[in-house]
């Protein structure tokens, strides 16, 4: 019974870490696109992104007993997700303007 409790305290302060992490991976991610998408960076910040989406998989779809930690989880992932998607059209119109410059 200690045990248990001792090991979902671990997991708690693990996972609050990680949150922590992926917080900070969102707001940097958010500056570093933007740098990408005016120019002043020349390559995409990929392997920040893979990073923040493993941390994002180790948790996601775990049962989370503390309200607190499940909420905010929650709220990361989607506002993740929601910048992918800003991203990967940012992505697709760049893509295209850089074609149209080809030609």
């Amino acid at each position: 019974m200690l045990g248990e409790k001792i090991m979902a305290f671990n997991d708690n302060t693990q996972m609050q870490q990680d949150l922590d992490l992926i917080d900070a991976n969102i707001n940097l991610l958010e500056k570093q696109y933007e740098k990408y998408f005016i120019g002043a960076i020349a390559h995409e910040p990929k392997p920040l992104l893979i990073q923040t989406e493993a941390l994002v998989r180790k948790w996601w779809g775990k049962p989370i007993t503390n309200t607190q930690l499940r909420f905010r989880i929650q709220n990361l992932v989607q506002r993740f997700n929601s910048y992918k998607e800003k991203w990967t059209r940012q992505m697709l119109v760049k893509a295209k303007t850089e074609q149209e410059d080809i030609e």
